[in-house]
């Protein structure tokens, strides 16, 4: 892919240099940097032009092909130090018209004619530049040098850039500030700025003096890490010669993965001159991922190089030869039989060096053999249309396959054929029927197999609406003459998710079987994002970006695709999912485009690594031997949890693609590790419960058993499911679908599904919840103007479970943000859209779903939410007691009273992986023997009294500290009032008596953690486990009172700590959350 905003490409000597500077202003009162009038100005009309072609008569101060050198000789000037400022072309593009200002350099040359290092350049602060009028606008300005040069008598200025079509029309020279008498040049010498993690970080600060004086510079030096801390300082006085260089090297190391930032920072004092500061930042990368000759040959992350010949060792495996010269126009460009593959084969050969596999594209007809080589390319005349005689595609073909059999095995045929037709002779990469391009994948397949049936033809290649081209390319005969199919899957500057990534390619194996080839493997061979250039070391920020934006665009940066560029650290979590995603749909490689080519570069202007290489790293070591295994649904689209395994283990990798993050609980006592996006150690949550892990934008990776990551529910007080989320339970009509509405002027600012028939039925699957009592609330159109809630007798809402259908009785919710409200406009009819909510909470589990049908009416459903309870419909009546029990041990005398059963698998909180199969031998609880209780309850006056037989087969193990961390009762009370009762803080009126079981023999009566004043309590040995009483006063326990009521039973049958906890209604989180405690009245 080339796009039309090309922005910034590395030369090989700047990305040498890896060099971000820039230079504190002084402050006020200190020398200035701005000079009013220069001493010098040199104008375009009066330059030289070298390195041009002789035919060439473009004006003697423009750059034509990126090749050229602008010359002007000096006028007699002071030896010293000079800053410059040039008027040139600043930029072609309208949502950037600087994207070519850091193309320019400025170079003096000696009487020698050798050449001193270059200077480069900046836009200069408060230039806006000006749109030429010209059949072809361009942006015309001012810019700064970066640095001064040194100048003497009888020197020659020498300007370059690397892009065609750039013009010098001025440039003027001032005198150096005195600030500019201290050069400082901050640089690694390792290519990339790459280091492997561990070995030592090493930089070299260069300090050229100009002053005539010798002087002292204190310097200090601190390395950041990617997350924004120290994570070492330096500091050094360097004595720095009169007019001398002095080198002061720098070794840090870091134990990250990421991108770092190496800062310098610098404070010169002469006396009678004003101090001056300088700092300097430049970004320094460290991975631990293996090279690529250790990676696996599976490995899916592929890359292309762009003009690179030796590409940087990030997790990259593959290579794929586009927008690098290496097509038929140029293996062959000069006549048939006039092979030329000097630079491919340079290319192939470091490639393979390093340990990288290498994909072919068999593309671009040269002048002689194209059907059109009267219409002009970039490439060269007839480069996009097919040839004239296919024997000679034949003849290229076989050519290039011989030439490197055994060192390139895959080919793939022409790059995004669909971006043209035979029709528009203008426009696309390919500009031919359907027809000719199978004609084209036929004759490569055929020649592969005579020069070696190792060799594979890599097929379709479509980009855009892709599966359009794939089908018509099927149908058009082209299946058997491709052993790979491949794709552009561009989502750019969606997240992959919002882009429809994964419907896209289920669409695309559905094609696939329809045709026959549903057997073949899957590439995407080109994806990207468009990126802005870097404010110095750091990425561009969303606010830089927005403040970027062309006004009547924003946040875009052009009407047309790829529209704007998006942050770095959203690339980062993009480029990641991306592969994640392509791997869960059998995709085997994707290649990331591109290096240093375009608007999508994963390489800055200096050369350095972009954050979505480090995020690839860390991907590639992470899942190097892993093969993809499956997604685990939590209910949500958008919360996805893919699972990938080995011989020896699985790794999980979970993240949340919508806004917001999303809590997974993982009920699991089981040993795991994770790593964050960049590769270093994730601190996990670890609970009383299991294992939390927040779900957000950038993955997390997770190592550890397989049952593990089948304990995963959902966490949270409130659940939205989007609609998005439901399937279609029914649909009555095909002629009168099921499908969704979002138009703000009929239905607000809402996404719906309409039922437009009786009997129609939208459902979601509550996969990922934890069991409990909810409140369902459902998003409809209820109603109209006059009747707001009108028209709820229009659904019919059920909860399903199984063969078990409990119907949900709605009534209006109580939010007023959350109620019905009349639609305005024309459009919208004065139809009324807002939340109901079920009557009564409903229970609710992850083999659940929630239906929604027509009864009458047209209906429309919105989102589904789910807001946790504290009591399952009614509460438990508490029966009342003559005069209260003795707490003797002997639970004989409760026998007659109503009974709290503990016992069932779903009531298991800590222990068995899923409360809602069958034991299993790998679960800690082990079933009624194993750990449950009967409990009663009753009041006596102001006094309430708790009674609890405890079965355990583990034997008795109280904990010495923690009393939860062994055998132990802990008995939950909600003593508020409403409206407090039963909301989720913990504060005054909330109570949590923690009881240890007796060691032998003897009795037990003390309580721990939130204890109601008087309350006493007995726990003895029993034949089966043990029991205990409690008698807690609770002032108030008149008829009708409710209170939140809750047990749970600790258990350890090791010594070694808790192993199981079962609750009587709430969860694990009792502790902290008083809403989810059962619910109990004293009885009349």
């Amino acid at each position: 892919m080339r796009t039309p905003h090309a922005r910034f490409r590395s030369c090989g000597a700047l990305a040498a240099l890896l060099v971000a500077a820039w230079l504190i202003p002084p402050a006020p009162g200190q020398d200035q940097d701005a000079a009013v009038t220069p001493v010098a100005v040199l104008q375009g009309a009066a330059a030289r032009r070298l390195n041009a072609a002789p035919d060439d008569k473009t004006a003697p101060n423009c750059i034509r092909t990126g090749k050229e050198t602008i010359e002007w000789d000096l006028p007699a000037l002071p030896a010293g130090l000079y800053c410059f400022e040039m008027r040139v072309r600043t930029g072609n593009d309208d949502a950037d018209p600087l994207n070519v200002v850091c193309r320019y350099r400025l170079a003096a040359v000696g009487a020698d004619g050798k050449e001193c290092a270059p200077v480069g350049f900046e836009p200069k602060p408060g230039c806006v530049p000006a749109k030429t009028s010209k059949q072809w606008p361009v942006y015309v300005g001012d810019i700064v040098s970066t640095a001064p040069l040194s100048l003497t008598e009888g020197m020659r200025l020498h300007v370059t850039a690397a892009a065609p079509w750039l013009n010098i029309d001025e440039v003027r020279l001032f005198p150096a500030p005195d600030r500019y008498r201290l050069s400082f040049g901050l640089t690694v010498a390792e290519p990339r700025a790459l280091f492997r993690r561990g070995e030592p970080i090493q930089a070299t600060l260069s300090v050229q003096s100009f002053w005539d004086a010798p002087g002292k510079v204190p310097v200090s030096f601190e390395l950041i890490s990617p997350y924004g801390k120290s994570v070492g300082e330096f500091k050094v006085d360097l004595d720095v010669p009169a007019g001398g260089i002095v080198a002061q090297p720098v070794t840090f190391t870091s134990s990250l993965n990421g991108c770092h930032v190496l800062r310098m920072h610098a404070v010169y004092e002469r006396p009678g001159v004003a101090a001056f500061e300088y700092t300097q930042e430049i970004p320094v990368g460290v991975v631990s991922v293996p090279t690529a000759d250790r990676l696996a040959l599976a490995s899916p992350f592929g890359v292309h190089p762009g003009g690179l010949k030796e590409l940087y060792q990030s997790g990259f495996k593959w290579v794929r030869l586009w927008d690098s010269g290496d097509v038929w126009a140029a293996h062959e460009r000069e006549g048939k039989g006039k092979f030329d593959f000097l630079a491919t084969e340079e290319k192939v050969e470091n490639f393979r060096r390093a340990g990288f596999e290498v994909l072919a594209v068999l593309a671009y007809s040269p002048t002689w053999a194209s059907t059109h080589p009267e219409i002009g390319y970039y490439v060269c005349g007839g480069a996009p249309f097919p040839p004239k005689d296919i024997r000679d595609w034949q003849d290229y073909c076989r050519e290039y396959m011989t030439r490197f059999k055994g060192r390139i095995r895959f080919f793939e045929v022409w790059n995004e054929p669909n971006t043209g037709d035979a029709a528009n002779l203008q426009s696309g990469f390919f500009r031919g029927t359907t027809a000719d391009y199978v004609a084209l994948l036929k004759a490569a397949f055929e020649v592969s197999r005579q020069v070696d049936p190792e060799i594979r033809i890599v097929g379709c290649s479509g980009t855009g609406d892709f599966l359009a081209w794939t089908e018509a390319v099927l149908a058009g005969g082209g299946g058997p003459y491709m052993d790979v199919l491949s794709f552009h899957a561009y989502t750019t500057p969606s997240s992959p998710e919002e882009a429809n990534l994964e419907g896209r390619l289920d669409r695309l194996h559905q094609i696939m079987e329809q045709h026959g080839v549903g057997k073949l493997p899957l590439w995407n061979t080109e994806v990207g994002y468009w990126q802005d250039r870097r404010i110095g070391a750091w990425p561009a920020t969303t606010e830089q970006l927005l403040a970027k934006a062309p006004a009547g665009l924003a946040p875009n940066w052009t009407s047309n695709w790829p529209f704007r560029p998006i942050p770095e650290d959203d690339t980062a979590a993009f480029t990641v999912r991306h592969y994640y995603l392509n791997m869960a749909k059998g995709v085997e490689r994707l290649f990331w485009y591109s290096s240093i080519t375009g608007g999508m570069p994963l390489l800055c202007e200096d050369g350095s690594l972009r954050l979505s290489c480090f995020a690839v790293a860390a991907a590639a070591q992470e899942l190097d031997g892993f093969t993809y295994w499956r997604r685990i649904d939590l209910g949500l689209r958008r919360l996805q949890l893919h699972l990938w395994e080995s011989d020896a283990n699985v790794k999980g990798i979970v993240w949340h693609a919508d806004r917001g993050t999303r809590d997974v609980l993982f009920r699991s006592p089981a040993a795991v590790s994770a790593v964050d996006i960049w590769g270093n150690p994730a601190d996990l949550a670890r609970t009383a419960d299991g294992v939390l892990v927040t779900a957000g934008r950038d993955p997390i990776l997770i190592t550890g058993p397989a049952e593990f990551f089948d304990t995963a529910r959902l966490q949270a007080r409130e659940l939205v499911f989007p609609v998005d989320d439901a399937y279609v339970v029914r649909q009555v009509d095909p002629e009168r679908p099921v499908k969704n509405h979002t138009s703000p002027a009929y239905h607000g600012d809402r996404r719906v599904f309409g039922l437009p028939s009786v009997g129609d039925t939208l459902g979601w699957k509550l996969t990922g919840i934890m069991p409990g009592a909810y409140q369902v609330e459902v998003e409809l159109r209820t109603g109209d103007a006059g009747n707001l809630y009108g028209n709820l007798g229009w659904y019919e809402v059920t909860a399903v479970s199984g063969d078990v259908r409990t119907p949900v009785r709605l009534v209006p919710v109580d939010d007023p943000a959350r109620q019905a409200k009349a639609i305005t406009t024309q459009e919208g009819g004065d139809r009324a859209y807002g939340w109901a909510r079920s009557e009564t909470p409903v229970q609710l589990d992850p083999v659940s779903e929630v239906h929604v049908a027509l009864k009458g009416g047209f209906g429309f459903v919105g989102s589904l939410a789910l807001r946790e309870q504290a009591a399952e419909g009614k509460p438990v009546a508490l029966p009342k007691l003559a005069s209260p029990p003795a707490l003797d041990g002997d639970l004989a005398k409760v026998r007659d009273l109503p009974r709290f059963d503990v016992r069932s698998r779903r009531q298991v909180a800590i222990g068995v992986a899923d409360p809602f199969a069958s034991t299993s031998e790998r679960d800690a609880w082990q079933g009624e023997k194993d750990l449950s209780a009967a409990a009663w309850a009753a009041t006596c006056g102001d006094v309430l009294y708790v009674a609890v037989d405890v079965t355990d087969g583990g034997g008795l193990f109280p904990a010495a500290t923690g009393p939860y961390n062994g055998d132990c009762i802990e008995l939950f009370l909600d003593l508020r009032s409403p409206p407090a009762l039963g909301t989720p803080a913990v504060g005054d009126g909330v109570y949590q008596l923690l009881l240890r079981a007796p060691r032998g023999d003897a009795t037990e009566t003390r309580l721990d953690g939130r204890v109601p004043p008087g309350a006493t309590a007995v726990a003895r040995k029993t034949a089966a486990g043990w029991g205990a009483e409690f008698l807690i006063p609770v002032s108030g326990l008149t008829s009708g009172r409710q209170l939140g009521f809750d047990l749970a039973i600790d258990d350890d049958d090791t010594g070694q700590g808790r192993k199981t906890q079962i609750v009587w209604h709430g969860t694990r989180e009792n502790y902290q959350d008083p809403s989810a405690y059962g619910g109990c009245v004293v009885a009349p």
